[in-house]
């Protein structure tokens, strides 16, 4: 019978044993415990669960995708669905979020020319074109550079000159301003390509 850690939310730790009418010799997974609305949680069946050598979440999308088509997922419930601050809605399905990601990528591809391990900084706001170029990246093996939208011109400048990427893709929105976007066009003079959606 293995021990296996049990975590308290609350912050603390100690040893547990499993249930003991159970073998789960090859278990080697956590519980996590926690008081109050939620119980133990173990992940179970995952003695056999095997990482695979290579894995990308754009195949995730890409497998899901079709399944809406072929009828065996509901295209209700949608791959995104992102509702801003006054309640207009999107919703992306599978399908959408695969075409669309490839498009991007395409784009990142060609026009930043964006080779796996290029940097490419991110500055949006959490919107759905925000998810689209994540998902891009991931097709393009770009690594996916967060930058918040609400620094400052002074770092922004330092953090471009610092991460070095190859591409910064931004637009003028309410929380990406002129200011920002007057020092992205500065480094697009220096180095880099920039794409404005």
């Amino acid at each position: 019978m293995k021990n296996v850690r049990e975590h308290n939310l609350e912050g603390g730790a100690n040893n547990s044993e499993l249930d003991k009418d159970t073998d789960r010799s090859n278990l080697n997974s956590s519980v996590l415990k926690a008081d109050g609305a939620m119980s133990d949680l173990m992940i179970r069946g995952t003695e056999d669960f095997r990482v695979p050598d290579y894995f990308n979440f754009a195949d995730v999308i890409d497998e899901w995708a079709p399944k809406e088509e072929e009828g065996k997922r509901q295209s209700e419930h949608p791959a995104l669905w992102w509702i801003d601050g006054v309640g207009n809605e999107v919703k992306w399905t599978f399908e959408d979020v695969a075409v669309n990601s490839k498009k991007a990528a395409n784009v990142l591809s060609t026009a930043a020319d964006i080779k796996p391990g290029d940097r490419v900084m991110v500055i949006l706001p959490a919107i759905p074109e925000y998810w689209l170029i994540q998902a891009a990246c991931l097709r393009t093996g770009g690594v996916f550079l967060i930058m918040p939208t609400n620094v400052g011109p002074k770092e922004l400048h330092r953090r471009i000159l610092k991460s070095k990427p190859v591409c910064v893709v931004a637009a003028p929105c309410d929380q990406v301003n002129d200011e920002l976007l007057n020092v992205v066009d500065e480094y697009i003079h220096i180095k880099g390509v920039a794409l404005q959606l």
